[in-house]
């Protein structure tokens, strides 16, 4: 017997007809009972089921590197994806998994996860680059991290008309 979790969803078996009990989410705790040949015999609601072995991985999830909210942190549900949270920009978090555009990260003592464009690998940049390129008071070089900076077309009022004109695409 050993513990595990959760490689990504996992499909509960029953053990003797083999239908569909449900599925678990990705990183789900999993006490793993024995292998059959390809099917690992895990506990399930108070009793036991099946499940393919590629669902399931040894011990506890690592970690896959640490990044920060480039913008707000959307957190969800890793089961039924509905809204937790929002982290503000700059928050650390821990990356487990990447499941397609999501990534799996850590919350509340357990495992949520956010789509991917919210995360970047690493440290916040310093609080002057970020200031700096928000206010968008200077036109200095910004120091520090300036990869994520995202320059926006300026947006032109027109009084006599009393609407905002964007620039074309072509002219920016």
């Amino acid at each position: 017997m050993y513990t595990g979790y959760g490689a990504d969803k996992v499909y509960v078996r029953d053990l003797s007809s083999g239908n569909v009990l449900g599925t678990l989410p990705p990183m789900t705790s999993l006490k793993v009972y024995a292998k059959l040949g390809n099917w690992l015999v895990i506990g399930y609601n108070g009793g036991y089921a099946e499940t393919y072995y590629t669902h399931v991985k040894s011990g506890t999830p690592t970690v896959l590197y640490t990044g920060y909210g480039v913008d707000d942190i959307y957190v969800r549900d890793l089961s039924d994806g509905h809204h937790l949270t929002t982290l503000p920009k700059n928050t650390s978090v821990k990356v487990y998994a990447v499941l397609g555009n999501w990534l799996v990260i850590g919350y509340n003592g357990g495992y949520a996860k956010t789509y991917y464009t919210h995360v970047q690998k690493g440290t916040p940049p310093t609080s002057t680059a970020t200031s700096n390129a928000v206010s968008g008071d200077s036109n200095e070089p910004v120091s520090g991290h300036t990869d994520n900076i995202v320059n926006k077309p300026n947006l032109n009022y027109q009084n006599r008309d009393r609407r905002f004109q964007v620039p074309r695409h072509d002219r920016l």
